[in-house]
């Protein structure tokens, strides 16, 4: 597991959840933010209700405990998963379904109001927030991205190569590329070939813009932010930001400087958070001047001018005076949504609350559904075995029994490859290899953006359930995969000797 892929991909998707846009003609009001909601429990097993953004309670115990909520988009619609299926809600109706029709495999909306589903023994469709289908794509086409706010997404064929559709079901640039980037602010970077030389930018109708060459540099945020590219030195010695504009033209660089995961390296409103060579953090503006030096461990950029941040082992929210907004009483955790409308959701002991920017506790929860569930793509593999032995094809169908005796018990013997995503976004693979006469549990980990592979060793957790955790070591850093779930639908954290950790989400491939 390469670090500048971990650099790449732990942008989290509250980077993707921003604001709406200003009209530009004169005399006009700007437009009304549209609400923010989120998923909680309110106990530990509780069931799952909905917020909005100061704290109102929208729907009250409205999903059962065992059921995943999916994020809920900018236009108030979201994904509940329940016995294998997935049904469409809003905030207006979440009593309701929007539309009767139930599916396998769905990618988020996000800012868009379409998005891509798959049924078992169906090419895959693009729905629109009423549940009503835009395009059957052609079979060819085997996975496809969420669709960013402009409606573009990256999609992939059955060889494997990468392309770009929009939200119509039109090919807007054919699949000839590896690696590639989400689509963000217009643009997207791949490569020709697995090794190419250079990362190259393209925009959404294939155009070259520019490039920038992996001999010097490695992109360290997966894709455009405010019209910049963040890149590190190859060489990882070397603590030094450089920033690109979307032709990989070189606009500027931060010396001694660079963190692995708590800054959240993109340019949002404005401004960057980055380290110092002494640890602590400080903020650059579109410009790359240094516009606020602090004491903090750790600085992660929210918006407007304010971040959440980290002073010994508590946290707390400052603006970009260095003015403390939000006192250090909380815990915090730097992958998880921190911010839901103009309040901010810190932890408190094993709960979460949400904290108004006058300080004020306006709500405390246990748990937000966003840790876990983020639908970043569609693929046509994924195809449940349960399905294909018993004929399932109907979310009224009975999926029970699995979960019930714990991963290790049900792990097929044998060789099983997953596919799935870490961080929500990016493309993973592991093959594990069963053998229990001979007391061997293995797993091959590949990095599917960079082709990079790592040789783990399982054991099982009867104490704890029957979950799985697989070790490795790569580069110097020692890792460990913890893994529950049933054998065709994995989820679980990684986490390194670097106290990073993230989600994982696996399907089985068939």
């Amino acid at each position: 597991m390469e670090m500048n892929y971990m650099k790449k991909y732990i942008i989290s998707t509250i980077c993707i959840m921003m604001a709406v846009f200003m009209l530009s003609s004169c005399g006009k009001n700007e437009p009304e933010k549209q609400k923010e909601y989120l998923a909680v429990q309110f106990s530990e097993g509780g069931m799952w209700s909905i917020i909005d953004q100061d704290g109102t309670i929208v729907a009250e115990n409205a999903y059962p405990a065992d059921a995943e909520v999916f994020p809920i988009s900018s236009h108030g619609i979201y994904w509940v998963r329940s016995n294998g299926w997935y049904k469409l809600y809003s905030v207006e109706h979440p009593d309701k379904p929007i539309t009767d029709e139930g599916f396998r495999e769905v990618s988020n909306f996000g800012e868009s109001d379409r998005t891509a589903v798959y049924n078992r023994n169906e090419p895959i469709r693009i729905i629109n927030n009423k549940g009503e289908t835009i395009a059957t794509l052609p079979e060819s086409i085997d996975e496809v991205n969420s669709f960013d706010k402009d409606g573009y997404a990256i999609y992939k064929n059955q060889d494997d190569r990468y392309g770009v559709i929009n939200s119509d079901g039109v090919v807007v640039v054919e699949a000839l590329y590896c690696n590639p980037s989400p689509v963000s602010e217009g643009v997207f970077t791949a490569c020709r070939e697995w090794g190419d030389a250079s990362e190259t930018i393209f925009d959404v109708q294939g155009n070259k813009l520019g490039e920038i060459p992996h001999d010097r540099y490695e992109i360290f945020s997966p894709d455009v932010r405010e019209g910049k590219i963040i890149a590190i030195d190859s060489n990882s010695d070397i603590k030094q930001l450089y920033v690109f504009n979307t032709k990989g033209e070189q606009l500027f660089t931060i010396p001694d400087t660079y963190e692995f995961y708590k800054g959240r390296v993109c340019y949002k409103d404005g401004y960057l958070a980055v380290t110092n060579s002494d640890g602590t953090f400080g903020v650059v503006d579109a410009q790359g001047k240094v516009v606020l030096q602090t004491p903090y461990t750790a600085l992660i950029n929210q918006g407007n001018g304010e971040f959440v941040a980290q002073k010994g082992e508590k946290w707390g929210v400052i603006n970009i005076k260095g003015d403390i907004i939000v006192d250090f009483n909380y815990d915090a955790d730097p992958f998880e949504r921190l911010r839901l409308g103009d309040n901010f959701v810190m932890k408190k002991g094993d709960n979460h609350v949400l904290v108004s920017k006058e300080g004020k506790e306006v709500l405390e929860f246990y748990q937000f559904s966003e840790r876990y569930n983020i639908a970043a793509y569609v693929s046509t593999g994924a195809i449940y075995e349960d399905e294909r032995d018993n004929g399932l094809d109907s979310p009224e169908d009975d999926m029970e029994g699995y979960g019930t005796y714990g991963l290790m018990s049900l792990i097929p013997e044998g060789t099983s490859t997953y596919t799935g995503t870490m961080a929500g976004e990016y493309i993973i693979e592991l093959t594990i290899v069963n053998q229990p006469s001979k007391g061997v549990l293995t797993a091959t980990y590949r990095n599917v953006k960079y082709g990079t592979t790592m040789e783990m060793i399982g054991e099982s957790l009867p104490a704890d359930d029957g979950a799985i955790s697989f070790f490795g070591e790569e580069n110097g850093r020692h890792w460990s995969f913890y893994l529950t779930g049933d054998p065709e639908d994995i989820r679980g954290t990684a986490t390194n000797s670097e106290n990073f950790e993230t989600n994982i989400a696996l399907r089985r491939k068939h």
